[in-house]
């Protein structure tokens, strides 16, 4: 009867905390872009920070309950990315004279949905929730949130109106909206994987893997991240598990029937002019504008960076000039936190992308999620601003996968 009654509480201990992720997942993905993220609840709360509040609830419930993660290196980048928090307020505070409250205040999501890695780290390795659990949950997200694109995008080219919150506006003379690709992108590299190492759902992955093309492609418009999209897809034709001919002709052949189909699209041709000439294009001009307006307020203090600017304190936020981190890439990132922060970085992606890489045969959707954010690196570097939640919870996912391969190796050999 005691068994009996464990289990339950265990059972429903596992639906809650899987309820509330997906919760979590959902309000940080803007709840399918019909939550009002942007708007102010009360003071300086805004209703995204309700995501943020519950991802340092449910780490820490996880935590008090289950203790910390056991010892691994990707903790510990958490762990620096705090510390780059209060030292990037602290220079905010000595140049502009802004607020190290609000300093930190602003940091606020990137620091949040990195603290939610140790929650679901340690549910995984107390065995309390499965890698497979999170997999369905995003599955099922990423299927209503393509459908509630594409249905929004079809409507507002009939009608011009708008019923989710999300921005639009135009380029090659026809409409796009600026959805964010994080968390398809979750699902996408999966299914690409899976095509490839499995005849199972074959239909269903090939679908995917299309439809997320197109919303790249038309229905948003990305030509940098298209780019990249198309390059992991590529890295993983060539570490494909088969003969290296195999892999060499397959690569060879994909990319000359892609190249055919895509160039009669206008995002492709202008991707291809962008690359030959950057200058030729206004709005990759107005990225190199910002680029060397952060690599010149930069060189003032290289070791610390600028400071993170917040929006209520104008002499830090007017020294950028209206240009955007999320446009810049990594050149923000290095604005913000100098040299240090650039460590940082090239310390947590280099550790991510080795064992994504020792996994890749199990599993290489982990290794061409990061592949698209390198290749993307200059101009997007969504996953620390705006992605952060799902970038946390896909490499809980890898160290997942990693423990179950050595688990099964140790399990062979013995």
């Amino acid at each position: 009867m005691k068994l009996v009654i464990k289990r339950q509480r265990f059972e429903s201990r596992r639906k809650s905390y899987l309820f509330s992720l997906m919760i979590i997942l959902m309000l940080s993905h803007k709840f399918f872009y019909m939550w009002l993220q942007d708007d102010y609840m009360m003071g300086s709360l805004k209703y995204s920070d309700i995501s943020v509040i519950l991802s340092v609830l449910f780490t820490g419930l996880v935590l008090l309950q289950y203790g910390w993660p056991r010892e691994n290196r990707i903790k510990w980048f958490v762990y620096a990315y705090a510390a780059l928090t209060v030292i990037s307020a602290l220079t905010a505070y000595m140049i502009y004279d802004q607020s190290i409250i609000r300093g930190i205040f602003a940091q606020r999501c990137q620091l949040s949905y990195l603290i939610l890695f140790l929650g679901v780290e340690r549910l995984f390795e107390k065995h309390v929730i499965s890698k497979n659990d999170v997999v369905r949950i995003i599955y099922l997200m990423c299927w209503i949130e393509l459908f509630l694109c594409t249905i929004q995008y079809v409507y507002y080219l009939i009608s011009g109106n708008l019923f989710l919150t999300v921005g639009a506006g135009s380029r090659y003379e026809s409409a796009r909206l600026y959805f964010d690709p994080g968390i398809l992108l979750l699902v996408v590299f999966k299914s690409f994987s899976d095509l490839l190492s499995t005849k199972r759902k074959r239909i269903r992955n090939f679908v995917f893997i299309v439809w997320t093309a197109m919303f790249l492609m038309v229905i948003t418009q990305m030509r940098a991240m298209t780019l990249a999209f198309l390059v992991a897809l590529v890295v993983g034709l060539v570490i494909w598990k088969s003969e290296w001919l195999k892999k060499i002709l397959v690569a060879i052949i994909a990319i000359f029937v892609g190249t055919k189909i895509l160039s009669r699209y206008a995002i492709i041709q202008d991707l291809i002019k962008v690359l030959t000439d950057l200058n030729s294009d206004a709005n990759y001009n107005v990225r190199n504008l910002g680029r060397a307006e952060f690599i010149s307020e930069f060189a003032k203090s290289p070791i610390t960076g600028r400071g993170y600017p917040s929006i209520s304190s104008s002499a830090a936020y007017n020294t950028l000039q209206g240009y955007l981190f999320v446009d810049n890439g990594i050149f923000g990132l290095i604005y913000s936190y100098g040299i240090l922060g650039l460590i940082w970085w090239v310390a947590l992606w280099v550790t991510v992308m080795l064992k994504a890489w020792r996994v890749r045969k199990r599993q290489m959707a982990y290794f061409l999620y990061f592949v698209y954010y390198l290749v993307g690196l200059v101009t997007d570097f969504a996953w620390f601003w705006t992605a952060t939640c799902s970038f946390s919870i896909l490499v809980a996912m890898l160290l997942e996968e990693e423990r179950e391969l050595k688990d099964e190796a140790v399990n062979y050999n013995a």
